[in-house]
């Protein structure tokens, strides 16, 4: 392949990341007047080039949860850099494991486990014995969408025990 062969081809797998970007590789392929095929091919790889060359080493903050897909039968962990705001890390499944893989990944890309001071997760036990394991000067948070569900549901029960004990009292004076 030749040099300005080789230029155009790069021009165009730009034009196709940042059209995949906003849109799905269905429609990305219809205005690109591409296959599908060579357009998951340029996706996976420049993806997995800006993921092999990530520098981790300024990573201090880490907000770390799951989310699941398949129906809700198969889970990742989701891990942010939470000070620039930007996922780190997807790990298969959930768990004390999870974390700790993920400590060994940043230590290879530049990071420092003991330089991470602040680690945000979910209410679940999961991820509770990995932080202190692999992040020993973390403080741990819970995420704020955690508490408030927990504080909104307590809410609820609240509101619904007031409830019942309203209707019996007016069912004891109606009688």
């Amino acid at each position: 392949m030749g040099k300005e062969e080789q230029s155009v081809t790069l021009m165009f797998e730009g034009y196709a990341m940042l059209i995949l970007a906003d849109m799905p590789i269905r429609k990305a392929s219809i205005l690109l007047r591409c296959n599908e095929k060579s357009l998951v091919c340029i996706l996976h790889y420049w993806v997995n080039k800006a993921v092999e060359e990530d520098d981790l080493r300024d990573v201090q903050s880490l907000s770390i949860d799951e989310t699941s897909f398949k129906r809700g039968q198969s889970y990742v962990t989701v891990i942010i850099d939470a000070w620039r705001r930007r996922v780190i890390d997807v790990e298969p499944d959930r768990g004390e494991k999870t974390v700790i893989d993920f400590s060994y990944k940043l230590e290879e890309k530049g990071g420092s486990c003991e330089k991470v001071v602040f680690a945000c997760r979910d209410m679940s036990k999961a991820y509770r014995a990995g932080i202190p394991y692999s992040f020993p000067n973390a403080k741990h948070t819970i995420d704020k969408f955690h508490v408030k569900k927990l504080l909104l549901d307590a809410m609820d029960a609240v509101q619904r025990s007031e409830q019942q004990e309203q209707k019996s009292k007016l069912l004891h004076l109606g009688r």
